[in-house]
């Protein structure tokens, strides 16, 4: 599964205290959901996590949905899809949150 017309996908880099938009739009014959492995996502954003059927319905093909929340953590994380066999088949990307304030 290609994003944005490439594989592997790339990384998605941050910084502390920005927001993070990502905009979902599902091309596929299957709906799809994006969790960010090992954050948490806390005040209020619990849309955001992406387990399908359990924080969030299934992003239906055709339609979009964005991601919006900001970040809190620095750390090396993954985003991976949510819903039965999708990541395995390539629907993953680094994500690293970096902080200029840690050494």
């Amino acid at each position: 599964i290609e994003v944005n017309g490439a594989w592997p996908p790339p990384a998605v880099q941050a910084e502390v205290g920005k927001r993070i938009r990502i905009a979902l739009v599902n091309n596929l014959d299957e709906d799809v959901t994006l969790h960010f492995h090992g954050l948490l996502q806390e005040g209020g954003y619990n849309l955001m996590d992406g387990p399908q059927h359990l924080t969030q319905s299934g992003v239906k093909k055709g339609k979009t949905f964005v991601y919006d929340f900001p970040t809190n953590k620095p750390g090396t994380y993954w985003i991976h899809s949510h819903a039965p066999g999708q990541y395995p088949k390539g629907l993953r990307s680094p994500f690293i949150i970096t902080d200029r304030t840690d050494p």
